[in-house]
């Protein structure tokens, strides 16, 4: 076998067997690789740390070569047999996307021009790291996740150090409560209190327990003797749970910036599934119908002393999410402003086995809080694993008489008469709920098949026909069809689209009619039944884009937000359904700024500054052939307006854009899969 000269002039020294070549170096090298191998079958790479190996693409008969980068490399090996010939080459940066941009080409089989114009496109939105990105996925789909994503949680932690400000504000009393269940486990989470940075804290064991003979009783801030203090904060923990040597002083740091706080709640980590590998949840702010599908708060909470004076005896004893269940009832509206959350893992939790929690408990506990939080009544069914589904009774039946609220579903299009047809007649046929007209708008269509079908179904009597005579402007069309309807909601529709389930707009409607809440959100799936939509996280690619897209249909998502009910702060207009007044009076989509993209983000954001709520639900699913109705966004012609629609949202919306108070700061802006981010930690935030 023979190698390129590279190979010894960079350092590294080969050891050649029948199956397998292996090179080394005496110190890491980091940078741009091409290894390029010659061989009759083949050729996979293989890293240390890496669970799989990185199998070679085929350049042409007998050659098979990777692109990649990496950091302190100083072993590989290559597996196959038979190398005629090994080339391992470090290039500069500039080459190394040269490179990489041909070979995706070759790949794939764009031509040049489309791939330069859809890189130019990605470095738009979200600069080089994403060009790159994206280029190394198309060249070996693996090698990202690979490299960067081994391990991610020892890596953000290696990484992330939580900025602490100094001391300079009056401590407030915190008191953590441990059951000591059992001396060792006990004695755990007792030396991470006696870690702490900061020593204003104290040890309560429960009112019903003795621990004069456990370790460290004779300790000042170890409470024997206990009377609830309603001005103090408790946080309740399990014997064997960890706290991060900077938690008290966090906690300090947070309740003197919002003195009237009545709950905090924190990050956490789990135990993964070997016992090792710890499973970090990393949460959104206060998310109220978020919550009400699963309780992703707890354990990690500290509750002020004043909510449980109240509560029963055995509340030190109860799970954690039964106590917090109980406790978010005592509190009057408005909810979220007495409930902040510390951005930052502050508790381990212990690897011992929970008890199992009565869920019908938990479901009844939500069905007053909503009662007692919105005033309407509802119905509260167990869902997956931990999860729950609420019902909201509609106002009347799902039939046409004057009862049942009436919905205009707006459906724009210009010919596509294949599309267009289809979805009218899906909506027509499939859909349960019978009070709805749909307002179809033809923006200049010409072909004369599609008039035809016009005429005829103008004359269906749930379909009116309107004229937008007009150049393109998605937002101007909705807004002419919204003035042309009297019904009390909309539904704006893609004419892309086609119904899945037959509920779905009995699934919107109910929550639509809530008062609190805004805009509605569908589940969007691909023709390939992978996920479309599953609403908007703000920040992502730069601006905004769409959770978990191309996960499996059936997938539970991250955190099981694919399958439970969801707070977003926005959802896309491809299918979104809010009330007609709301719509109006945030001034509908806006015509000016925003004539193709990025209009139904920012009614969504409109509509969360006036204080409402909007959500996403998986139960109302849809097929979303993505944009097959109006073509590419990388035309030439559409550049400029392109870049000005991007601008405008970054200057009308920056804060919402840099901390989507619906995402962890902590998870990828550059992936739309809930990854841990890659990039620096996000500081700590209190939101």
């Amino acid at each position: 076998m023979s190698w390129h000269a590279d190979i010894a002039r960079l350092g590294w020294q080969l050891t050649v067997t029948a199956d397998k070549t292996r090179l080394q170096r005496a110190t890491p090298i980091s940078g741009w690789f091409r290894l390029t191998v010659r061989a009759k079958k083949p050729v996979s790479l293989h890293l240390p740390g890496l669970h799989c190996d990185i199998a070679l693409q085929p350049d042409s008969a007998d050659r098979f070569l990777l692109i990649w980068h990496c950091t302190g490399v100083r072993d590989l090996s290559i597996q196959g047999a038979d190398l005629n010939h090994l080339s391992l080459q470090q290039l500069p940066a500039w080459r190394a996307y040269w490179q990489l941009f041909h070979q995706v080409r070759q790949q794939s089989g764009m031509r040049r021009q489309q791939l330069f114009d859809l890189c130019v496109a990605r470095y738009k939105r979200a600069g080089m790291p994403q060009v790159r990105r994206k280029l190394l996925e198309a060249h070996q789909p693996l090698l990202p996740a690979l490299l960067t994503y081994e391990q991610p949680y020892q890596q953000w932690q290696k990484k992330a150090q939580p900025p602490v400000a100094s001391a300079g504000f009056q401590p407030v009393s915190l008191i953590f409560v441990v059951q000591p269940d059992e001396a060792r486990q006990w004695q755990l989470s007792l030396q991470s209190l006696l870690s702490q940075t900061d020593p204003n804290w104290q040890l309560w064991p429960g009112p019903a327990a003795s621990v004069t003979t456990l370790p460290a009783a004779s300790d000042p801030r170890v409470l024997l003797q206990h009377q609830l203090d309603p001005a103090a904060y408790y946080w309740p923990l399990r014997a064997g749970d960890l706290l991060h040597p900077e938690t008290v002083r966090l906690l300090q740091q947070a309740l003197a910036a919002k003195p009237q706080l009545q709950i905090l709640y924190s990050d956490h980590d789990d135990p993964g599934f070997d016992g090792c590998e710890r499973q970090p949840q990393f949460k959104p702010a206060f998310c109220y119908d978020s919550y009400l599908s699963r309780d992703y708060i707890s354990p990690a909470v500290l509750y002020c002393g004043s909510l449980l004076q109240q509560q029963p005896a055995d509340f030190w004893q109860q799970q954690p999410a039964l106590q917090l269940a109980r406790v978010l009832l005592q509190l009057q509206e408005p909810i979220s402003d007495q409930i902040m959350h510390l951005a930052w893992p502050l508790l381990q939790r212990a690897s011992t086995i929970r008890t199992k929690i009565d869920r019908l408990l938990l479901a009844d506990l939500r069905q007053q809080l909503v009662l007692k939080q919105e005033g309407l009544s509802c119905i509260v069914k167990p869902q997956g694993a931990d999860g729950f589904r609420l019902r909201y009774p509609l106002t009347g039946t799902p039939v046409a008489n004057a009862a049942s609220p009436q919905v205009s579903i707006i459906i724009p299009t210009r010919d596509q008469l294949a599309l267009t047809r289809a979805c009218v007649e899906s909506v027509l046929t499939q859909t349960r709920y019978r009070n709805f007209e749909i307002l179809l708008v033809d923006n200049q269509s010409s072909d004369p098949d599609t008039l035809r079908w016009f005429s005829s179904i103008d004359a269906h009597p749930q379909v009116r026909l309107l004229r937008f005579d007009a150049a393109f402007n998605y937002s101007a069309i909705n807004n002419f069809a919204v003035a042309q309807s009297q019904a009390p909601f909309v539904c704006l529709l893609n004419n892309d689209t086609a119904v899945i389930s037959p509920d779905w707009l009995d699934e919107m409607l109910q929550h639509a009619q809530r008062p609190q809440i805004g805009c509605v959100g569908a589940k969007l799936l691909f023709d390939d039944n992978t996920v479309q939509h599953g609403g908007v996280v703000l920040g992502l690619w730069g601006l905004a884009g769409h959770s978990h897209k191309h996960a499996l249909a059936d997938s539970a998502g991250y955190q099981q937000r694919l399958m439970l009910v969801q707070n977003y702060s926005a959802v896309t207009a491809a299918c979104l359904l809010v009330r007609r007044a709301l719509f109006l009076q945030v001034g509908g989509l806006n015509e000016q700024a925003l004539t193709v993209a990025f209009n139904d983000v920012d009614l969504c954001l409109k509509i969360q500054a006036a204080g409402y709520r909007n959500l996403w639900t998986p139960y109302a699913a849809l097929y979303h052939f993505e944009s097959k109705s109006r073509g590419r966004e990388e035309k030439k012609k559409k550049k400029a307006r392109e870049r000005a629609e991007i601008n405008y949202m970054r200057q009308t919306w920056p804060v919402q854009i840099a901390d989507d108070p619906c995402y962890s700061p902590h998870l990828a802006r550059l992936r739309e899969d809930y990854s841990i981010s890659a990039d620096e930690p996000a500081a700590v935030l209190q939101r």
